[in-house]
């Protein structure tokens, strides 16, 4: 047992130590080309790409910036014509807790006067509405109902039929010139927002994206990386493990969902890793040891039989296995951060080549000796 806490000790104190250095520093990027750790306002040592160049967001305050988010996740309501809102039972709960808007009716009355939103036309409140609305305002006037959407919305028009579509005392906006040119400039705050399951905060965004110039090629992905990168060092020190995973997992969600697999398909084989090695049992592990508890020592193995593998991880690696290599299997095993792996290099060197190898591979058959593993090694460990 004393070896044992030895190695995990020397292992852990040696990573904390080379990560240190970087962490400490008051501001870390990521080179979006090579993924090398850069300082700010320089050149990547590595390829020689410019990093960080002045800009006008660069000089904008938190309070600018939230106008600007706010400005934008409202204009998204009106991408198609809708009505305004007229009560506070209608306004999103983000309006308030996002975008720090208090008075929803003011706000939209000066993106009105500002010409970022302007009545919308009969012709586009049409353009709306779907085939069996259209067809049922044609049959309330006893018209054919007959073509496709186009055919069905010259009828209404031409009949001047408009009085069916809305009631004329409810106002209908939609973006227009202006509002369509801002909207599309700042979709990054839409992206932003829609991206709830990475626990992103608008303030943590506006530290990263205040110093990326988004004219010189950076955009919501790079931000998003950025804030990552960062994540992983601090849950890395701080040996937050089951943080430390699902910080994989968003990392594996953006690359894959950008077509980057060369990147995803060893983030998908660290999250497999974690997955395997039984990282939801970290935290009872490190309490056992800090109490030396028996009866929570029973509850460990006894409890071993209901480990929890995420099968998503395995599916998309499937979907990637012509990027997979053996090599890369055995290099993120041996880097990852873990102190302690509760399942051997060799059993999940077989159960991905199981997998690479068969197109009918459900991973619930290898739970046994999964379960098998982690309790072998829970013993040694305890």
């Amino acid at each position: 047992m004393g070896k044992v806490l030895d190695f995990i000790n020397n292992f852990n104190n040696k990573y904390i130590k080379n990560q240190r250095q970087i962490y400490e520093q008051k501001d870390i990027f990521y080179c979006p080309n090579c993924g090398m750790v850069i300082d700010n306002d320089s050149i990547c040592p590595q390829c020689h790409t410019l990093l960080i160049v002045d800009t006008q967001d660069s000089n904008m305050n938190f309070k600018q910036f939230i106008k600007k988010y706010a400005t934008e996740l409202v204009l998204w309501k009106y991408t198609k014509p809708d009505k305004i809102i007229i009560s506070d039972r209608d306004v999103p709960v983000y309006y308030k807790s996002e975008c720090q808007i208090y008075n929803i009716k003011l706000f939209i009355k000066d993106l009105v006067k500002a010409g970022y939103l302007r009545n919308a036309t009969e012709l586009e409140l049409l353009e709306t509405l779907k085939i069996i609305e259209l067809k049922a305002i044609l049959k309330n006037a006893n018209i054919s109902q007959t073509g496709n959407k186009k055919d069905l919305i010259a009828k209404i028009v031409d009949n001047e039929l408009y009085a069916h579509i809305y009631d004329e005392k409810e106002k209908y906006y939609v973006l227009s010139e202006k509002g369509k040119e801002f909207y599309e400039q700042n979709i990054e705050f839409v992206n932003l927002h829609r991206s709830q399951k990475y626990q992103i905060t608008v303030k943590e965004y506006y530290d990263v994206r205040k110093k990326l110039p988004k004219n010189k090629g950076y955009s919501y992905q790079d931000c998003v990386w950025n804030i990552f990168q960062k994540r992983l060092l601090e849950y890395s020190k701080t040996r937050q493990y089951y943080q430390l995973y699902y910080n994989y997992l968003n990392m594996l969600d953006l690359t894959y969902s950008e077509g980057k697999y060369h990147v995803a398909i060893n983030i998908c084989l660290k999250c497999i890793i974690f997955d395997l090695c039984g990282v939801s049992y970290y935290n009872d592990l490190e309490n056992y040891r800090k109490y030396n508890d028996k009866i929570f020592k029973k509850y460990l193995l006894d409890d071993i039989n209901s480990c929890y593998i995420n099968e998503n991880n395995f599916a998309l690696l499937s979907n990637m296995r012509e990027y997979y290599t053996q090599e890369s299997l055995i290099k993120e095993y041996e880097t990852l951060e873990m102190n302690f792996k509760l399942c051997s290099l060799e059993v999940i060197k077989k159960i991905i080549n199981d997998l690479i190898q068969n197109a009918q591979f459900n991973i619930k058959e290898y739970l046994p000796i999964i379960e098998h593993e982690h309790k072998r090694k829970i013993k040694k460990y305890l």
